[in-house]
């Protein structure tokens, strides 16, 4: 009986470590589409990056504290049809559980952020920007709140100064 039980959890434990979201299952599916590319940032690189890019701000340790991970999916130089069928795809995350936190057009370019499970703390934030020849998404895990927003649009008002 011991052994049985301790089989189960093995395979439940196996099953749960290579469990991927609906987001995830999205990037994958794309990354090995003909021109696209695909990077995957750990925690470690990604704390390097933002001190790089705000070295004398604090803010930039409590953003990276929060991100576990960041994946780019750049279709750019891909076809339009599989630019087309991967839009259509990011906003089909709708239905599967993710909800919109923003949607803004500029400069020809139709930026949609979104969320998932919520919108007050989610663990997993996807930006996508397609329009025209682009076709990018970023995919962000990790714990985010309200306070992670703020950061975040506090830190893009010091870059742009």
């Amino acid at each position: 009986m011991k052994r049985t039980f301790i089989l189960f959890m093995l395979a439940l434990f196996c099953q749960l470590s290579f469990c991927q979201s609906a987001a995830e299952e999205l990037l994958n599916q794309y990354a090995s589409a003909k021109h696209a590319t695909f990077v995957m940032v750990p925690r470690p690189l990604m704390s390097v990056f933002l001190k790089q890019l705000v070295s004398k701000d604090s803010t930039a340790n409590e953003l990276a504290k929060r991100i576990d991970k960041l994946q780019v999916l750049v279709l750019d130089e891909s076809s339009r049809s599989v630019r087309k069928k991967c839009n259509k795809d990011v906003t089909g995350l709708l239905s599967r559980g993710f909800h919109q936190y923003a949607r803004m057009t500029e400069n020809g370019s139709n930026v949609l952020v979104q969320t998932y499970p919520t919108t007050e703390n989610p663990s997993q934030i996807l930006l996508s920007i397609t329009g025209g020849d682009n076709c990018s998404l970023l995919l962000l895990d990790g714990h985010f709140d309200k306070d992670f927003f703020d950061e975040l649009l506090r830190l893009g008002k010091m870059v742009d100064d």
